[in-house]
């Protein structure tokens, strides 16, 4: 298992120096000559200007993205068309959906995605995480996060892009952990922006999730450096201050205590040991590409307010929470506004239901489905995993779904001409649809009937009938207990 690294310049050289000393690092992409040369004299590694020369090594299996992040999308999609697990830097991309594009390719490809929010991997944030789980200070009523700097102003990326990400992350976990796992629910109250050369250098954040206020403070105009974070409960306050590296805690008629911490290890060490685990053991990252979408979104809802003056938009469009015991939603899915879920119904990990979406009683979702807009899914029904239910499929009751099989709802396609409305498929009642079979759109599946593993169907399916083969011809008949009679 080896590493490549994109890019030598500010951070890459930290990124470099760390993977280098645990003996991983077999390759790093410059194209920039004197950063090249600089790492020749200082390495005994690969180099070169030209990423093909990684995607073609098949001894190396990560690429460690470390590049300005109006490139992370292209560079990231190129890895993951390679088939190469990825650690990005912050932010994972600047468009939230490019963002979503690269999570459900690393899903489909079973690749990995590690985003470098580094926070979570400092060992103080990681003894505050077990000061708050152990209810140290009572119930979390605020959390106040101050990031400043006098940086350099970026021409692509605002000061939210680039300091934001680290403190949205862990507030994100934070507040996860504060619900209960349920996704938590954050709605902008009021921001403050002030912007330098056309771009945002400068915003205080007021949000609010139930009863915790959150605010959120970057800024690349001040001419001092703080990170900091400040956590108030209910019986005390913890305070870690970044920049000088003390972890304190305050309980209320009680003295401040400093937290110590023994056999510290650099958080950026840490991160970089943690992609090395992930991809030798085969786990998925604590940062990894679905926790960042949260960030995405949020930032930009921030920045269509602060630009745009657009009403600021709950983070629930990207997650809405489960505020009731209806039915079970795993906590890297998301369902959007206007979808109605009936009780008891399960949906597993890395799903996306769409809006106005409908899925009855007692149906069983499984891994990195798609659920469509304006899809129907009955009572009673079980979609195994990777399937994709398009916009204009109708499921009846007791339909059942193998494993990545593809439905279609448009059967002359132009992306360059999109069409306003999608052709309905119907998939009657107690139907069975085998593995890896194609549907073409138009036509209907009758009662009970069974498509066979792989069956490309072409047409209108009778009610009990069996078909298979490509295209798909009826072989015999099934009854609704699955008994076959062939003809």
């Amino acid at each position: 298992m080896c590493i490549a690294i994109v890019g030598a310049g500010y951070w890459g050289k930290n990124l470099i120096r760390e993977f280098y000393s645990l003996n991983v690092l077999d390759m790093v992409i410059e194209q920039d000559e004197n950063l090249l040369n600089e790492i020749k004299n200082k390495y005994n590694i690969k180099t070169s200007s030209n990423i093909q020369d990684a995607f073609n090594n098949n001894n190396i299996t990560g690429i460690v993205i470390a590049t300005p992040s109006e490139t992370h999308y292209t560079i990231a999609k190129q890895c993951l068309d390679y088939n190469k697990n990825i650690f990005i830097e912050k932010p994972f991309t600047l468009d939230y959906n490019k963002s979503l594009e690269l999570h459900n390719l690393s899903i489909q490809k079973n690749l990995k995605i590690m985003v470098g929010h580094i926070l979570h991997y400092n060992l103080y944030i990681i003894k505050l995480k077990s000061l708050l789980k152990n209810n140290t200070i009572g119930q979390i009523k605020s959390i106040v996060t101050n990031r400043f700097s006098y940086g350099k102003i970026r021409p692509n990326e605002n000061v939210l892009w680039s300091f934001a990400p680290h403190d949205i992350s862990l507030i994100y976990s934070l507040l996860k952990k504060n619900s209960s796992n349920q996704e938590p629910l954050l709605n902008i109250k009021y921001i403050d922006s002030k912007t330098h050369c056309s771009n945002i250098s400068e915003s205080n954040i007021f949000l609010e999730s139930n009863d915790i206020k959150v605010n959120i403070n970057v800024s690349w105009l001040k001419p001092y450096k703080e990170s900091s974070i400040t956590i108030v409960g209910t019986d005390g306050i913890l305070y870690f201050d970044d920049v000088k590296k003390t972890l304190s805690l305050t309980k209320y008629n009680l003295l401040k205590q400093n937290i110590l911490i023994n056999d510290y290890i650099s958080p950026l060490h840490n991160e970089c040991l943690h992609f090395v685990n992930c991809l030798i053991n085969n786990k998925i990252p604590y940062t990894n590409s679905f926790e960042a979408l949260y960030g995405i979104r949020l930032i930009e809802n921030i920045i269509n307010y602060t630009n745009y003056n657009l009403d600021p938009i709950s983070i629930s469009d990207h997650n809405t929470p489960i505020n009731n015991n209806d039915y079970y939603l795993d906590s890297t899915s998301i369902i959007d506004n206007n979808t109605i879920i009936g009780k008891n119904t399960k949906i597993w990990h890395y799903t996306h239901v769409c809006e106005s979406s409908i899925i009855g009683q007692n149906c069983n979702i499984g891994q990195n489905c798609y659920i469509g807009k304006n899809t129907i899914i009955g009572n009673y029904c079980k979609i195994q995993n990777n399937v994709s239910v398009y916009d204009g499929v109708v499921c009846e009751d007791y339909v059942f779904l193998g494993p990545s099989c593809v439905f279609t709802n448009d059967l002359n396609p132009r992306i360059e001409y999109p069409k306003n409305s999608y052709k309905k498929t119907y998939i009657k009642y107690g139907a069975t649809i085998g593995a890896n079979a194609t549907i073409l759109c138009d036509l209907t599946i009758g009662r009970y009937a069974l498509i066979g593993a792989g069956s490309v169907v072409v047409r209108d399916v009778p009610d009990y009938a069996v078909m298979v083969g490509n295209p798909a011809k009826q072989i015999g008949i099934i009854d609704k207990y699955g008994k076959i009679t062939k003809i």
